[in-house]
């Protein structure tokens, strides 16, 4: 099954390289084959959205699968994931066949 992915995470560190470092991980992304990848941020506050598509049998998988991409992207562009899988997600959406299912962290 596939399963579409938002995510919202808060970026620390300098936000004044946030654009720049957004389009490498998007490169990444593109790189490693991700369908319908998308990125919109929040400059000022460091609050991204990443949106992407998966393919897993189960919510519990594309959640995995979805994650582990974006933390592949996040380390291909250069930047770093210390704290992972312990990062401040302030919203994740999965949807399957259209229906959405929300849960806040």
């Amino acid at each position: 099954m596939k399963f579409g992915f938002t995510g919202r995470l808060r970026v620390t560190g300098n936000l004044a390289r946030l654009e720049g470092e957004l389009d490498k991980i998007m490169e990444e992304l593109c790189r490693l084959g991700v369908t319908d990848p998308w990125i919109g941020a929040t400059m000022s506050t460091g609050e991204v959205d990443v949106s992407l598509e998966v393919a897993a049998v189960n919510l519990e998988k594309a959640f995995a699968a979805a994650m582990s991409t974006v933390r592949s992207a996040i380390q291909a562009a250069g930047g770093s994931t210390p704290d992972w899988p312990h990062v401040e997600v302030e919203r994740v959406e999965l949807e399957e066949a259209g229906i959405p299912a929300s849960a806040s962290a």
